[in-house]
């Protein structure tokens, strides 16, 4: 599969990027990529004597599908930020990315949404700053599901992967 260049936006007849994130001259040469301390992939574009940093994800997403709406972000669909294929990207708001995020490195149940709460297992979803109280179960793995149901309707397609309802799992309340 071939790589489809177009021009860098701002950067016209200087730089191009391709859908799969390579950032060239318009001679052809390749512009190197390094990788930030955020994980993001990012280059460094001279115009009129002047450097600037870019992150290579806004680069593609600016050239192919078109200036993102304001107060919204470039999402990497797959979650892996240093992948900056066209078919890994997508505009969201920032609620919607924050809802594609890895679960955080204090979770202790191994699920996104999912803590102990005394023997039980309490499952809570957050939409736009509200917490929602799905129950809690017997296993860790119901209040797993409760949350993947939940996200799936709630976030739909920026629910965090596998947000797909497994068993039925039945809650009681709080």
């Amino acid at each position: 599969m071939s790589e489809t260049f177009k021009d860098v936006v701002g950067f016209e007849g200087l730089y191009e990027v391709s859908d799969m994130g390579t950032v060239r001259l318009v001679d052809g040469a390749v512009v190197p990529q390094a990788i930030a301390p955020n994980g993001y992939a990012y280059v460094k574009l001279t115009k009129d004597g002047k450097l600037t940093f870019h992150t290579a994800h806004t680069l593609v997403a600016a050239a192919f599908l078109g200036v993102c709406p304001a107060r919204w972000c470039v999402n990497h669909i797959n979650r892996n930020d240093a992948d900056n294929r066209l078919s890994n990207l997508r505009y969201a708001t920032a609620a919607e990315s924050a809802a594609t995020r890895r679960r955080g490195s204090n979770n202790n149940s191994g699920h996104r949404g999912v803590h102990k709460a005394g023997k039980r297992w309490a499952a809570v979803l957050t939409k736009d700053g509200v917490q929602h109280k799905l129950g809690t179960f017997l296993t860790v793995e119901e209040a797993a599901a409760a949350y993947r149901a939940a996200a799936a309707l709630h976030y739909g397609e920026f629910a965090p992967p596998m947000a797909v309802l497994t068993s039925g799992a039945s809650a009681t309340s709080e």
